[in-house]
C-alpha cells in the first residue's frame, strides 16, 4: 500500500502575507519617490531665482546697454496674480525711462512665493534699492515640504538661499 507524503509547499496564508508586503513596500516607494521629484523641481526653481537675481547683480556691475543706450537700472521683479507669485522678471530701462524685458523665470506648478520683491540695480556699482522694502522672498511648495528664504543684501546685492 502507498502512502501520501506531504510536498513542501507554501500555505495560501503565507501567500497572502507576501502579497501584502509587496503591496506595502511598493505604496513606500511610490510616495519617497514622489516627494523627491517634487524637491528636486524646486531645487530647480530655486537655481534659477539665484542665477537671474546674480544676473540682475552681474549686468549692473558691467554697465551694458539697454535698448542701444545706456542703462539707467535693472529691475527685478516677482509677478503673478492675487498673492502668490508665479515667476520673477528682470527688466532693463534705459536713460529715456524705455524698458526691455531681459529674462524671466516661470515657477514650476505647485511652486510660488508669498512676498512680491521690488529690487532695482543701478550701474556701473551695482547699488541696490528696495521698491517694496521687501529684501527677500520665500519660495515654497504647495504641500509644505519644501521652503526656502532667498534673501538679497542690501550692500552688493548678493543673494542668499536658506
Amino acid at each position: 500500500m502507498k502512502t501520501l507524503s506531504a510536498k513542501p509547499a507554501f500555505t495560501l496564508v503565507e501567500i497572502v502575507i507576501v502579497i501584502m508586503m509587496i503591496g506595502i513596500f511598493s505604496t513606500g516607494f511610490a510616495i519617497s519617490y514622489s516627494n523627491s521629484q517634487k524637491k528636486v523641481t524646486f531645487e530647480s526653481d530655486k537655481e534659477k531665482v539665484l542665477s537671474i537675481i546674480q544676473k540682475a547683480r552681474n549686468l549692473s556691475l558691467t554697465n551694458l546697454m539697454v535698448n542701444d543706450t545706456q542703462a539707467d537700472y535693472y529691475y527685478l521683479e516677482v509677478t503673478g496674480a492675487n498673492l502668490t507669485g508665479t515667476g520673477l522678471t528682470l527688466t532693463g530701462y534705459d536713460i529715456d525711462g524705455v524698458s526691455s524685458l531681459i529674462d524671466s523665470v516661470t515657477f514650476s506648478s505647485g511652486i510660488y512665493t508669498n512676498l512680491f520683491l521690488k529690487v532695482k540695480y543701478y550701474p556701473p556699482y551695482g547699488t541696490v534699492t528696495f521698491d517694496s522694502g521687501i529684501h527677500g522672498l520665500i519660495l515654497m511648495d504647495g504641500t509644505g515640504n519644501n521652503a526656502s528664504t532667498i534673501t538679497i543684501s542690501e550692500f552688493g546685492g548678493f543673494a542668499d538661499a536658506t
